[in-house]
């Protein structure tokens, strides 16, 4: 691991949860590499018989259904985020990841694998020490690349496109400059309203004025 401040803190915690069902699945994986079809009934005899093989597969597949819901989770994540245009910013280094689930995945199953033997009165020499270290090594490290990829594909960090989900809005109607000088626009001419004589009351209206026959000469 390059440095301790690479890792968040969060993450040794989601490591350290994890280590535990993790280490149980490389156990069934470094069991499987070393007996082959045998390895179910050995780890189900002798210093492992407190262990049930049942609760062993049990354990086991669920540390198997977690890998599987990390894995869709952080690939859904990237792949919404590329879908999206955006681009990554940060990411905890698988690397370091993956170094730090395989230690403590390791240290789980040799606690495991020493205090079985102890128990069973077997002898802990070097050579079986160092033979355990290697099988762990190989089972613990195949699972903790799987959970590092996974955990560096959540923690990665996507910079969105700016104004992705702006709404936009119709452009607005063009309005004509404003005038320097105001146009001002004379008054409408005012017409002159006629007016009648009024007429008093009782008043009789005068009978016309006789027209002369045109036969009857004017002096």
């Amino acid at each position: 691991m390059r440095s301790g401040a690479a890792v968040p803190r969060r993450y040794w915690l989601y490591a350290g949860v994890l280590a535990g069902p993790l280490a149980q699945l490389g156990h069934v994986v470094a069991y499987s590499g070393r007996y082959g079809a045998a390895a179910g009934p050995v780890q189900s005899a002798g210093a492992h018989a407190y262990f049930p093989a049942l609760a062993r597969a049990g354990i086991a597949l669920l540390a198997c259904l977690v890998l599987a819901s990390l894995l869709v989770a952080g690939a859904g994540r990237v792949l919404l985020a590329r879908g999206l245009g955006g681009r990554r910013r940060a990411a905890v280094p698988v690397g370091d990841l993956v170094l730090l689930l395989g230690c403590l995945q390791l240290n789980v199953y040799l606690v495991q694998e020493v205090v079985e033997g102890i128990a069973s009165g077997q002898v802990i020499t070097l050579g079986s020490l160092a033979t355990t270290v290697a099988w762990g090594v190989g089972g613990q490290v195949s699972v903790a690349l799987v959970a590092g990829l996974a955990l560096h594909w959540l923690s990665a960090r996507f910079e969105l496109a700016p104004g992705l989900f702006c709404v936009r809005r119709a452009a607005p109607t063009p309005q004509p400059p404003p005038c320097s000088t105001p146009l001002r626009l004379p008054p409408p001419p005012v017409l002159p309203v006629p007016q009648r004589p009024a007429l008093t009351a009782g008043a009789e209206r005068a009978p016309p004025l006789p027209t002369p026959h045109p036969s009857i000469a004017t002096v």
